[in-house]
């Protein structure tokens, strides 16, 4: 009898865990791309911003949003500049970039929800960060920045 129930829990125990595998390593697969999309979006960003105003540097920093982002995220942007709500930049909920942001850049899968990744950008001589979260989805082959869902300010 205790043979049987050794085997029908061990039988069980196999069933219920290789098909968690196969997507365990599906996620993964999909948390690099996005994690690789959104380190390539902020230090292009970042460095952008850095740049001085000039026509065409502002022309590179506005494309990128649209490469990186998706139509309703940038629709959302645009209606809250349009109305005044927005008293810093989305992306690095700061008015300031500086380039030694790209140093302390950092991407991780947030745990909390499906597509959710935190951003975290810091300040090595202030000793200060920002934690931006966002929402990623694949369109048409590539990922894509869908939603800013919360930031926070943290000290080192």
């Amino acid at each position: 009898m205790k043979a049987k129930i050794l085997r029908f829990l061990l039988l069980i125990g196999c069933l219920s865990t290789s098909p968690y595998y196969g997507v365990q390593a599906q996620n993964t697969s999909t948390d690099r791309q996005a994690i690789a999309m959104l380190k390539e979006f902020y230090v292009a960003y970042i460095t952008a911003s850095s740049e001085p105003p000039t026509t065409d540097a502002l022309k590179k920093l506005a494309a990128l949003p649209k490469k990186y982002c998706t139509a309703g995220l940038l629709r959302k942007i645009n209606a809250q500049y349009q109305q005044g709500h927005l008293d810093a930049d989305p992306f690095t909920q700061s008015q300031d970039v500086d380039l030694s942001w790209r140093n302390t850049l950092v991407v991780r899968r947030d745990v909390r929800g499906a597509n959710f990744y935190s951003v975290t950008l810091g300040d090595d001589i202030s000793r200060f960060k920002v934690v931006i979260q966002l929402t990623v989805l694949k369109q048409s082959n590539s990922f894509r920045i869908s939603s800013i869902r919360s930031f926070k300010y943290k000290n080192f």
